[in-house]
């Protein structure tokens, strides 16, 4: 053994002499002790354990919260008396999952850490060890997909040494999806190797970094234990541009080959770097415009978000997303740098879109991950209803992207508002939802808004825009027990032939009544008394022609808003229907699609007459008509058996249902 020390000694010497860089060297293969894993799946502190598996699992880092899985390898090894390291790599197998590539960090375990083999054993134990980045890989994409990775890990084992310990544990783990680490148990299992050379043959060099003014920069970077001898530069990742403050530096020049010699104050290599400019950027649209633009620092990279959606005139386009995420870089390699987003077309009669942080009045949130999956990468929340737009009649169909952080999959949280209904649909998926309503038929012109109920950072409008599926054809209006009501429609309506019979206001008599009389094909917002069955649901259908010319017409439309402190509205007094003064202390409200008489006030109430026949009208069945009472139709024909409709019964008008 002496013998061999001396002639290692002896060949160390000669190759000083001769200035060779082929010093001796030993190149150690380190044992692999074990591989282990400890992951959490969708419940958080629920873990699940191996040791020398085949294979030992890699997700998401953060070990509070779910997903989360660290994967880990130690090894053993021993370094020569009188050795230095002169370099080591570690070479693993990473396996992909099937989604999308993901990115692992490789790290080494902080020194005087252990793992506890027994507790992994058992299948259930929490590690999570603390350690330091070495270098961060790509998983490939694919469930079966692998690929070896090399990384250099000198420094780790410099470090560990230098703590006196001779074994060390490298930590992976990565974000969201990772993968696995093929581990002891399989056939490609991690190894390390260690290059170590005599501490005589080996010496130090410098890499400084300065501006062309010679200040320097930033702190001096030493690398050890190099072969005398040695040709070298300084590594590549020491070009990296880096901040000082708030400026920005980027290599411009020096990084020369220099040959070390034994005097490590003769190895320095000098790097210099200029201030970085700034640079203009924007985002266009393949449309036309500029989505976004801004200011940046040379050799960054902008993020801008852009809008999933555009309406442009009539129609309608969508932009796909970039990775999930509805956002571009821009590389700020020169100044005026563009990217354009591709929009195609998408629907047809799409009558109105907004993204909610361009509504009036709603705060902007980029909470949680809306930076990272909501359109235009942001969101709103509101304290108050906010008016989106106002509809006219027709169809229409509501498509809603919303952002939840909920993974309970129940009622849309974000709440829009249809009139007096509320659009709750279902929801699929966390984060960006889009939901598509069934088609709503508007019969009047109808407000529609964003309402305040359940809004927030965890329930956030994203974008809305609604679709035109049709025009209206039909109307329904509702009824009353007495057999009248009132009604006003947005369409012109067509009666002819249908049970339900409509009528206008005439005159308001001195003798406190009103005459009406029948229509049949009555323009668009006239006021009608309508006489039909209490519980119809006949429909009545919009006029494609000519409107009645209506000469004389007491009933106004309601504005669904104004109390009104004179004039009429239609009661159900005792089972029968008359006019009532409405300027009492409680003011009626006459909803849009409903009429009230414009009348000074002449009595309480008004009596309602039919050409020249009063009613008082009352509501009676067929069934309870006696065969002593005599029953007459509107036209003065007695009729043995009533069928549904107004007659005269014993003298006095009413409604036979």
């Amino acid at each position: 053994m002496k013998k061999i020390t001396f002639l290692r000694t002896l060949l160390v010497a000669m190759c000083a002499l001769v200035g060779s860089s082929q010093a001796w060297a030993d190149n150690i293969n380190a044992t692999l002790v074990h591989t282990a894993s400890s992951s959490v799946a969708g419940t958080a502190g629920t873990f699940t354990s191996t040791v020398d598996a085949e294979n030992e699992h890699v997700n998401n880092a953060n070990f509070n919260g779910t997903w989360a899985a660290a994967a880990y390898a130690e090894f053993s090894f021993a370094i020569p008396a009188g050795h230095s390291v002169t370099g080591a790599t570690l070479k693993f197998t990473g396996l992909g999952e099937s989604r999308n590539t993901r990115n692992c960090d490789v790290m080494y375990v902080n020194a005087g850490s252990e793992l506890d083999y027994t507790a992994l054993s058992a299948g259930n134990a929490n590690v999570n060890l603390a350690a330091t980045i070495i270098q961060s890989v790509t998983f490939p994409k694919g469930a079966t997909a692998t690929k070896e990775f090399t990384v250099d890990v000198a420094d780790a084992i410099r470090a560990i040494i230098s703590a006196e310990q001779s074994y060390i544990i490298f930590k992976f783990t990565g974000n969201p999806g990772g993968g696995d680490l093929k581990g002891k148990g399989s056939s490609v299992a991690p190894t390390l190797v260690i290059t170590t050379a005599d501490a005589s043959s080996t010496t130090n060099y410098t890499v400084k970094f300065v501006d062309a003014s010679n200040n320097e920069l930033k702190e001096a970077k030493t690398y050890n234990d190099v072969t005398i001898g040695s040709s070298l530069s300084a590594p590549a990742e020491d070009e990296t541009s880096f901040v000082v403050g708030d400026k920005k530096y980027i290599y411009k020049s020096g990084n020369e080959t220099i040959t070390t010699v034994a005097d490590a104050a003769s190895n320095v290599i000098t790097l210099i770097f200029r201030e970085a400019a700034t640079y203009n950027f924007s985002l266009k649209s393949s449309l036309g415009g500029t989505i976004a633009s801004g200011t940046g620092v040379e050799g960054d990279n902008a993020i801008v978000g852009y809008p999933r959606y555009a309406l442009v005139g009539s129609k309608f386009y969508e932009a796909a997303a970039t990775n999930k995420e509805y956002r571009k870089s821009v590389a700020l390699t020169e100044d005026n740098a563009s990217v354009t987003v591709t929009y195609s077309e998408k629907a047809t009669d799409v009558v109105y879109y907004t993204e909610g942080e361009d509504l009036e009045g709603v705060t902007v949130t980029t909470a949680s991950n809306i930076p990272v999956r909501a359109s235009n990468a942001k969101a709103a929340k509101t304290t108050e209803d906010i008016e989106l737009v106002t509809l006219p009649a027709g169809k229409y169909k509501f498509v809603v992207g919303c952002f939840t952080s909920t993974s309970s999959f129940s009622n849309l949280a974000v709440k829009i508002g249809i009139g007096d209904e509320i659009l709750e649909s279902e929801f699929t998926n966390v984060n960006l939802c889009e939901v598509t309503s069934a088609e709503y038929t508007l019969t009047s012109e109808t407000a529609i808004k964003y309402l305040a109920d359940g809004s927030g950072d965890n329930s956030a409008l994203d974008y809305i825009y609604i679709i035109k599926t049709g025009d209206v054809t039909e109307v329904v209006p509702g009824s009353n027990a007495t057999g009248f009501l009132t009604f006003a429609s947005d369409f012109a309506l067509d009666f002819t032939g249908l049970n339900t019979k409509a009528y206008v206001v005439t005159e308001v008599t001195e003798g406190k009544q009103v005459k009406l009389e029948q229509v049949l094909k009555v323009p668009a917002g006239t006021g009608l008394v309508l006489e039909r069955a209490n519980g119809s649901t006949e429909a009545i259908p919009v006029l494609t022609g000519e409107a009645e010319t209506i000469a004389t017409n007491y009933l106004n439309r309601g504005d669904g808003t104004t109390e009104l402190t004179s004039g009429y509205v239609l009661v159900n007094r005792e089972g029968k229907a008359e006019f009532a003064w409405s300027g009492t202390s409680a003011k009626a409200v006459v909803a849009k699609n409903q009429a009230w008489i414009n009348h000074v006030h002449m009595a309480p109430a008004l009596q309602i007459v039919f050409g020249s026949e009063t009613t008082g009208i009352s509501s009676v069945a067929a069934n309870g008509i006696g065969a002593d009472k005599a029953v007459f139709n509107m036209q003065g024909q007695r009729v043995s058996q009533p069928r549904k409709g107004l007659y005269i019964v014993n003298g006095k008008k009413a409604v036979v249902k």
